[in-house]
């Protein structure tokens, strides 16, 4: 919501952004801090559920039926982070984005009315909003790591009861006898948080953990943890696992045939017609298996369990592997591709990469050039060594659509390709990256640069 947003950042008072029914939509920095909110909190809770009184039917709610066009206030005793309750007046105004119509949003701009403040009932310390979410959420106190708070989902969840009181998170949480090896609380602070996968012991499930340090009663400090439910997530990534494998286990049975068949007609044919064809054949087989091979290795990539093995590869040959695989492409679109090389490369051009991935990268930015290019031009790609970097450019002449500029390396994007998939850009800036690398491009008068930046050594 761009123009909330840009209201939200310049305000400096907690501002909130509500639906016809008093839902919050969104808040600002500010509103998260006093009321202790995170993003999850976003559409499902109401703002009703802020006031100190929420065991019965808030007079507030009234304001949220038939719509208005006008500014409203209404005065409120609201909950706040730090155990207090304080006196407020909610100002109400009537909000649509730009160049839209109305459709009953509302901004709500909290303003404290006096100094008194009331101390919350026995036992609370965090909002009400956090017993609404679907998630386990249990703040810890980061000086001893006992436990200071659980909601409700939490404490049904780990079926603990009113046993957790100042005992160990690990204990309480994970069921665990010593501190966790995945936890995250050394690396957090109020403006940095973790994230992480985390398989929870204690109810047998996956869990993505987010947390944070925030304010706490007596002016100290709490680590709060948001646990969100991923199990289904996780046993569907595990099927597809043992789905792909069992795909390119039965795959690469009949490719063997195909490439031996291959090698024996290359070996016994006089023609030399025929052996050429059967290059080809074999040619493509080592294609075929190395796509087979890639597609487990850009899915560990994604997963970030991938660690790439570099070694020397002349990219004289490497390219020229590349433009020969494309060579029935590009005459298809009628497009050359030509290579240019820094001159002074003794020894052919050196690159510290995986020969495997190095090729589907370049591979896949050839080929988006080609179909990019108009008829009758060239593909270029130029090859240099410069400030410690080995930087390879392919050029062609005509421009990314500007409806998927800004998210041109997105995974699924593409534009104007009857069987575009969206993948290739994509998986360029995952093998890029994997080496340690950068990709960029420049576009515009006609003419499109994609740069792939990788360390020398």
């Amino acid at each position: 919501m761009k123009s909330f947003k840009l209201i939200a950042e310049i305000s400096d008072r907690p501002l909130f952004l509500l639906d016809g029914e008093g839902t919050v939509l969104g808040f600002n920095k500010r509103a998260s801090e006093l009321y202790s909110l995170c993003a999850e909190n976003a559409g499902n809770v109401k703002i009703c559920s802020l006031c100190r009184n929420t065991d019965r039917q808030c007079s507030f709610s009234n304001l949220f039926s038939g719509g208005y066009r006008q500014k409203i206030t209404h005065g409120a005793v609201h909950r706040l982070a730090a155990d207090k309750s304080v006196r407020v007046t909610l100002e109400l105004y009537p909000f649509s984005e730009d160049g839209e119509e109305p459709d009953g949003k509302i901004i709500c701009a909290v303003r404290q009315t006096e100094n008194e403040v009331f101390p919350s009932e026995s036992g609370e310390k965090v909002p009400f909003v956090l017993n609404s979410l679907s998630a386990m959420v249990y703040v810890i106190n980061p000086s001893n790591s006992t436990m200071l708070y659980i909601n409700s989902h939490a404490l049904e969840a780990l079926g603990c009861g009113e046993s957790w009181q100042g005992e160990k998170c690990w204990k309480v949480i994970h069921g665990r006898d010593e501190k966790c090896s995945h936890c995250g609380m050394d690396s957090e602070s109020f403006s940095e948080s973790s994230a992480e996968e985390v398989f929870n012991n204690r109810t047998g499930r996956w869990y993505f953990e987010t947390g944070r340090l925030i304010g706490w009663d007596g002016g100290r400090s709490a680590r709060l943890v948001i646990a969100h439910d991923i199990d289904e997530r996780k046993k569907l990534e595990l099927l597809r696992e043992d789905v792909e494998r069992i795909m390119r286990h039965d795959l690469k049975t009949p490719l063997n045939a195909i490439y031996l068949l291959g090698q024996t007609l290359e070996a016994s044919s006089e023609s030399e017609d025929t052996r050429f064809l059967a290059s080809k054949i074999i040619e493509s087989c080592f294609q075929l298996n190395a796509m087979i091979n890639l597609s487990q290795v850009l899915y560990r990539l994604e997963r970030g369990d991938y660690t790439v093995k570099k070694r020397d590869v002349l990219l004289d040959e490497l390219l020229g592997r590349v433009c020969s695989h494309l060579e029935g492409l590009a005459a298809s679109y009628r497009v050359k591709i030509r290579k240019v090389f820094q001159a002074d490369t003794p020894g052919g051009f050196i690159v510290r990469a995986d020969d495997l991935l190095l090729y589907s990268c370049l591979s896949n930015l050839v080929t988006n050039a080609i179909e990019a290019s108009p008829e009758g031009e060239t593909v270029q790609v130029e090859c240099e060594k410069t400030n410690g970097r080995d930087v390879i450019a392919v050029s062609n002449k005509g421009e990314i659509p500007r409806e998927i500029v800004d998210r041109f390396f997105e995974k699924y994007i593409t534009k104007g390709k009857t069987a575009g998939t969206g993948l290739g850009t994509y998986s360029a800036k995952l093998l890029a990256e994997a080496h340690g690398g950068t990709i960029s491009f420049m576009t515009g008068e006609g003419f499109t640069r994609v740069t792939v930046s990788l360390p020398a050594d």
